[in-house]
């Protein structure tokens, strides 16, 4: 499944994950397309962008993301919450 409409509103997925190859432009984030999904889990999602991304020697991991449920997370002040639909991909021990 593709989602490259600009009117397609990611917040509203309830429970599937997704490996997204994000559209970046000059004020930001543009849009959005998913390359492999839906995915039961975070766990699958993580596998499936390790296998699909980080293996392609072609593909530049900066340039996609797990997406998925919207949930709160904590600011960085440790205080604040916001809403993401981002998830970690699970590589972040590997480029450390």
């Amino acid at each position: 499944m593709k989602n490259t409409d600009k009117d397609y509103n990611y917040f509203l997925e309830k429970k599937h994950f997704y490996v997204s190859e994000l559209h970046m432009g000059t004020d930001g984030l543009e849009s959005v397309s998913d390359y492999w999904g839906p995915y039961n889990t975070l766990k699958s999602a993580q596998k499936s962008f390790k296998k699909n991304i980080i293996n392609d020697k072609f593909l530049n991991h900066w340039n996609y993301a797990v997406r998925g449920p919207s949930r709160l997370r904590k600011g960085v002040d440790g205080k604040s919450t916001y809403k993401s639909i981002w998830y970690s991909d699970g590589t972040l021990k590997k480029y450390r």
